[in-house]
């Protein structure tokens, strides 16, 4: 929490810190044990984004590998997308595909991530991470979930295959939620169907969010000795709600 001060300094109310607002989120990447310190300096080095490592052991997605799913990635918007491209590749990345308007990279312990041009907002990283996209089956039912649980009330693109949502305040990242054939969900905690990226979101009631949860179709997994809870979306990604410090 923050003391607000008008022009002569005196104090004219409070404002919370987005690391104390309901609802922040931090995308946790899958990440074997030995290699965490590699992978948080490669995406610090690439985008400003609420990214940590974690999950220990993990089966790595192969790209475009329906039996190795991808489940979750990143999209990164960047000033320059060929300087963009050396620099992710000098830090270890490996190039998947490039499409007319932005390429597929994987970080470098296998996850995907797409780099997009046009950032024209300052930023001391390579980039702005601007969507989570996330694999289902049907995008509809996932929208409205994650929709209320990070209070993203607004579609700003809608089609039966995909669907994204954002904040009124335009606070980044948005979420963006893609139907993909043949979708395999991670399985918690099964090592074989491992989850490649999860959700801690911050919460300030945790038993109101998990009752939020339970009724928009989430589902409570067993505890694993972690800090704090697991559920899974109706996609069957986990995602754990923590109080600050957890």
């Amino acid at each position: 929490m923050s003391v607000v001060l008008d022009e002569d300094g005196r104090v004219v109310g409070t404002s919370v810190d987005s690391d104390e607002q309901d609802g922040r989120f931090w995308v946790v990447v899958g990440c074997p044990e030995e290699r965490e310190d590699e992978l948080r300096a490669f995406y610090g080095m690439l985008t400003q984004g609420r990214i940590g490592t974690g999950e220990g052991r993990m089966r790595p997605p192969r790209w475009r590998d329906p039996a190795y799913p991808t489940q979750i990635h990143l999209d990164v918007q960047v000033a320059d997308l060929e300087a963009a491209e050396r620099a992710v590749l000098e830090h270890g990345a490996t190039k998947l595909e490039g499409f007319p308007g932005w390429r597929v990279y994987a970080d470098p312990v296998g996850h995907p991530f797409c780099l997009y041009p046009g950032l024209v907002e300052p930023t001391d990283r390579l980039g702005t991470l601007v969507r989570v996209v996330i694999d289902c089956a049907d995008p509809r039912p996932m929208a409205e979930f994650w929709g209320a649980m990070l209070d993203m009330p607004r579609t700003v693109e809608d089609s039966p295959d995909r669907i994204v949502i954002a904040r009124d305040d335009d606070r980044l990242p948005m979420l963006a939620l893609q139907r993909v054939p043949d979708y395999e969900p991670p399985r918690w905690p099964d090592p074989d169907y491992p989850p490649q990226m999860h959700f801690d979101i911050g919460v300030d009631d945790r038993p109101a969010k998990e009752r939020l949860a339970l009724e928009r179709g989430g589902t409570r997994l067993p505890p694993q000795g972690g800090s704090c809870p697991v559920y899974a979306d109706p996609a069957g990604h986990p995602f754990c709600l923590c109080y600050k410090g957890e």
